[in-house]
Formats: structure tokens, C-alpha cells, sequence
């Protein structure tokens, strides 16, 4: 994972650590509103179909959420030399 975020950051190009920070946070706060739409959902559908949908959309949003988790700490240990 860490050379993974190691050549992703060596190729992409410069940004200031502030706007990665703030973008990570962004985006996190998007998906906190999805997950919540989500569970919401998933608690109030009755539709077996329905349930599997939202279980699906939930599931990747857990995922993309963790991911841009993993990825910042991982940019953050390799600008702090670690």
C-alpha cells in the first residue's frame, strides 16, 4: 500500500498539503452524508431487492472512505520520511 501511495505521489503532481488535507476531508464528509442516507434506508426498506441495492451502495462507500484514509496516512509517512 505504502509504495502504491509512494508512486501515486511521486506522479501526480504537487499539490499543497493543505488542499490534500482539505479534499480528503471533503470528500470524507460527503460520504458520511451517504453512509447515513444509507443506513437510513437499509432500515426502511422492506424490498429484499431494495435492501441488497443499498447494502451495495453502502458497502462501497465504507470502502472509498477507508481507502482515502489509508492513502492519506500513507502520503503522510512518506512525507515524513518514514
Amino acid at each position: 500500500m505504502i509504495s502504491e501511495a509512494s508512486e501515486a505521489h511521486s506522479s501526480a503532481p504537487a499539490v499543497p498539503w493543505g488542499k490534500r488535507c482539505s479534499l480528503a476531508h471533503d470528500l470524507n464528509n460527503h460520504l458520511t452524508v451517504i453512509l447515513g442516507h444509507c443506513e437510513f434506508l437499509l432500515d426502511q426498506a422492506t424490498d429484499d431487492g431494495c435492501k441488497a441495492d443499498v447494502q451495495a451502495i453502502l458497502e462501497a462507500a465504507h470502502t472509498m472512505a477507508r481507502e482515502i484514509s489509508q492513502h492519506e496516512c500513507a502520503v503522510v509517512r512518506i512525507m515524513q520520511g518514514e
